[in-house]
């Protein structure tokens, strides 16, 4: 959607972050469900913008980093269409995602370095992600399997 914004909006209980699909005509704002996040609305959105402004937030703990003192560190993917949909602490100190919409795991830093390692079939969508009591990473497969890595 070339209208597509990242926004970030003051409220009186803190900051949220969100995206501000454009559109013209009624407003309509979109709140996603636990494990998910605004851009999880971008589908939806596609077909809202004829007919109304649409826009989505984050909820607390979804989206964005958010600091105490109210500041968001954003780490955008290197691939921005992947849909990234779970995160988890992993065994070696970073934070392993997934990202539905490429058929990848990624890992990233806490200094915000981002790798992507793809799955076996790129039409996999991978969502949940644990680490297990063997240390190794368990992803859930839309198309009902399980995916075990084992981080070097």
């Amino acid at each position: 959607m070339a209208g597509q914004v990242d926004i970030r909006v003051e409220t009186a209980v803190g900051q949220f972050a969100g995206i501000d699909f454009d559109g013209r005509g009624p407003d309509v704002l979109l709140v996603h469900g636990t494990g998910h996040n605004s851009a999880a609305w971008a589908p939806v959105a596609g077909r809202l913008v004829p007919h109304c402004r649409v826009v989505a937030i984050d909820l607390r703990g979804h989206g964005h980093r958010i600091s105490t003192d109210g500041r968001i560190a954003e780490f955008p993917l290197p691939d921005r269409a992947a849909r990234p949909h779970a995160i988890t602490s992993g065994p070696d100190g970073c934070c392993w995602f997934t990202e539905w919409a490429s058929g990848r795991v990624g890992r990233i830093t806490p200094d915000g370095h981002i790798e992507t390692h793809p799955l076996a079939d790129p039409a996999s969508e991978p969502h949940g992600i644990t680490v297990g009591p063997d240390g190794a990473l368990w992803v859930a497969l839309e198309t009902g399997s399980i995916a075990h890595l084992v981080p070097a």
